[in-house]
């Protein structure tokens, strides 16, 4: 899933690259300089990012781009402020490969000074022992439990182990957050406005020209913002985090829905 998700939104930035130099070589200025402004918006966002979280005091290592300035450099904040703006410029230009680099870091790098969450937690003394959904199901088909008690008890191991933070697939969706927050922003800064710029350039210049590349474009935009749609999806229940999955889908659908039919219902209203 990781490969799918790194892999779709490198294509997404660079199809949005070449897009926006379609728009420059076709004429269509407006289109470019809204496209170029989200373009340079989002590289300053993802150069700030790498910055503070990749290589700053919150990148939670053992070193930082702040302490070596401090020891090696000045500890004047002035001064300090005046190298982050430097630093920042150097980086800018690169903006757009921060998160897959940050990816990366996260990924092959991982903090050492990061606690690593224990995938399982011993009971408390006192508390009830906790009887897996398996041995419930044992129970209730040995007659020695109602299946209205077996609901009872597989909802109270959900909510104990959400509360003792060992539910699987809680701990798999914050390590995939931890290591796609980048692309998490990139979704957000990026994907959902280029693409509705390119949908509305879609609609506008193509009836006279139909850029096949934009709707290529406009369909991966639409992907890797469906790809992140599970990481924000999370739940005690796996049938509550299915469903809010599938509202979240829906309503990026609909939302790319909705914006074209209102351009579409102006047309129709001017008589155009």
């Amino acid at each position: 899933m990781d490969v799918g998700t790194v892999s779709i939104s490198i294509l997404d930035v660079i199809s949005d690259i070449i897009v926006i130099r379609e728009y420059y070589l076709h004429e269509h200025y407006v289109f470019f300089a809204l496209s170029s402004c989200v373009l340079i918006l989002s590289s300053a966002t993802f150069t700030i990012m790498f910055i503070i979280f990749g290589i700053g005091q919150e990148n939670q290592r053992t070193w930082s781009i702040h302490e070596i300035f401090k020891k090696r450099i000045s500890r004047n904040r002035i001064v300090l402020s005046l190298l982050y703006v430097a630093l920042f410029m150097v980086l800018f230009p690169f903006g757009q490969a921060y998160p897959v680099v940050m990816w990366a870091m996260q990924t092959f790098f991982p903090p050492s000074g990061r606690t690593a969450i224990p995938s399982t937690v011993q009971n408390n003394q006192g508390q009830t022992p906790m009887l897996s959904d398996g041995e419930i199901d044992h129970l209730v088909s040995t007659g020695q439990m109602t299946f209205e008690e077996s609901i009872v008890m597989k909802r109270a191991n959900v909510i104990r182990r959400w509360e003792e933070n060992t539910d699987p697939l809680r701990e798999y969706l914050k390590a995939q957050i931890a290591k796609h927050a980048p692309f998490l922003a990139e979704t957000i800064t990026e994907s959902v406005p280029q693409s509705l710029i390119q949908l509305t350039g879609l609609i506008i210049i193509g009836r006279t020209n139909v850029s096949w590349l934009n709707i290529f474009s406009i369909c991966l935009s639409l992907v890797s913002i469906l790809s992140k749609s599970y990481m924000v999806s999370l739940s005690m229940l796996r049938s509550v985090f299915k469903f809010k999955l599938l509202l979240i889908c829906y309503d990026v659908v609909a939302l790319f829905y909705v914006f074209t039919v209102l351009f579409l219902a102006e047309d129709e209203s001017t008589g155009k």
